[in-house]
């Protein structure tokens, strides 16, 4: 089945992962896991590169509506820049029908990727005639690692 995106929420935790708070009022988001590689091409090689893998590193952006009353807005987000605050993040799936909750973020009963993160940007947008919008990216801290949203 062809997910939609619309049921993909990304949550954040400043707890360990305790408590989830999905990112307010939130448009889109992406995540990036890249390797790093270095060459290894040598005179016998020929005309063909060839490489060697490095380390792995994920990072990722997200996107949402500024109001100021979400749980995590433009304003709290700045917060966590200001203070070098590390979150936990979790990009998650409801593994029935509907989005998931903070609840089964937390209780691992959905399906989601987890891993510690910084942001290192946070931008607002205000356009003559149009919504408020916020744009925050960040850099992995460490691995991502998959719960399948299985646990009772």
């Amino acid at each position: 089945m062809i997910m939609n995106g619309t049921d993909l929420l990304l949550f954040y935790s400043t707890d360990e992962g305790s408590t989830y708070t999905a990112f307010g009022h939130a448009t889109a988001h992406s995540i990036s896991y890249d390797m790093g590689t270095r060459k290894t091409s040598t005179k016998s090689t020929g005309t063909a590169d060839t490489v060697a893998p490095l380390r792995t590193s994920f990072s990722g952006s997200l996107d949402g509506l500024v109001t100021y009353v979400a749980d995590c807005d433009y304003h709290k987000l700045l917060g966590f820049i200001k203070a070098r605050t590390m979150l936990k993040i979790a990009s998650a799936s409801a593994t029935g029908a509907g989005v998931p909750d903070s609840a089964q973020v937390a209780t691992g009963t959905a399906g989601y990727y987890t891993g510690d993160i910084y942001l290192t940007n946070v931008s607002k947008t205000a356009s003559d005639e149009d919504n408020v919008s916020y744009s925050a990216s960040f850099i992995g801290n460490g691995d991502i690692t998959a719960v399948d949203g299985t646990k009772a």
